[in-house]
């Protein structure tokens, strides 16, 4: 690949997020179609740890690209509740039509106005994230099709030290946690580690290119792991919603059935800790994150 080109193939990742977030994001938590939330949600991931992977390949500007970053944080922060929230609706809404909770259905129905209710107002965080961003989402957007191509291109080298760089980076990140990771209770360290693991994924699909298939076992290893603690953090957050008080049922009936599942969510982490500590600790014997250190 030559000089000019690791130019040209920044551009297609960065464009091709940045053109689903703009598709997505007006349309985002509004109406009963889940999807454009999650597609921009994602995007904007995405395109973050796109900016990052390329700030560090010597293709970016390093006051804009903070800037960008910045901006994309806020807007992610400002999608996570509003998609969290849908999930809980439509488990709400089909649990609600299981025949075993015909006798909660008040109960279930009122839980799922309350979150609604909640959903309104964090709706409003996505509207003033976005009406915030749009100043440099434009700026990205014309840096992209009228400048990157004119930035002068790093070496092959350089490219290649950059990128080296940041997927280490992200490994340590992931590996930090290691220790944290045998506590089943500490429920921000499980979901900091998630993160992490996502941030690895992200970074290494980026790169991909560049090592060919030797790269995919490390891929497919961070996507596994980022799946089964995402797991693990979907039944905290139950477990968080309805241990609280406010807007949820005080009727004995649904008070019972609260309790119920509630115990069902710490079967299924339980089982869910247990698999992801058992696929964590054979990664671990297989020195298999070590490893990545040896093709890049």
């Amino acid at each position: 690949m030559k000089n000019s080109d690791f130019c040209v193939y920044a551009g297609k990742i960065l464009s091709r997020h940045l053109q689903v977030l703009l598709k997505e994001a007006p349309a985002a938590g509004r109406g009963s179609d889940l999807e454009p939330l999650h597609r921009a949600r994602v995007s904007s991931r995405r395109l973050r740890a796109a900016l990052h992977a390329f700030h560090a390949g010597g293709l970016l500007p390093d006051r804009k690209t903070g800037q960008w970053i910045k901006q994309l944080s806020r807007i992610g922060r400002a999608f996570g509740p509003v998609r969290e929230l849908d999930v809980q609706i439509r488990c709400l809404l089909r649990l609600k039509r299981k025949p075993e909770n015909s006798g909660y259905q008040a109960g279930i129905s009122a839980l799922i106005r309350f979150c609604e209710k909640s959903r309104q107002t964090a709706q409003k965080q996505i509207d003033s994230a976005l009406a915030g961003a749009v100043y440099d989402i434009n700026s990205l957007n014309i840096f992209l099709t009228s400048d990157l191509l004119k930035t002068k291109a790093p070496t092959a080298r350089q490219f290649a030290g950059g990128r080296k760089k940041i997927i280490l980076k992200r490994l340590r990140q992931l590996l930090a946690h290691d220790v944290d990771l045998g506590q089943p209770s500490n429920i921000q360290k499980l979901h900091a580690a998630r993160i992490a693991a996502k941030k690895l994924r992200y970074t290494l699909e980026i790169f991909q290119p560049f090592y060919g298939r030797r790269m995919n076992p490390f891929i497919d290893a961070a996507l596994g792991i980022q799946e089964i603690l995402g797991d693990i953090h979907e039944l905290d957050v139950w477990q968080q919603f309805l241990s609280r008080n406010t807007g949820i049922p005080q009727t004995r009936n649904f008070q019972a059935w609260r309790v119920h599942f509630q115990k069902s969510c710490a079967v299924e982490r339980a089982r869910a800790y247990n698999k992801f500590f058992r696929i964590w600790t054979k990664r671990q014997r297989q020195h298999l994150w070590q490893n990545i250190q040896k093709i890049i």
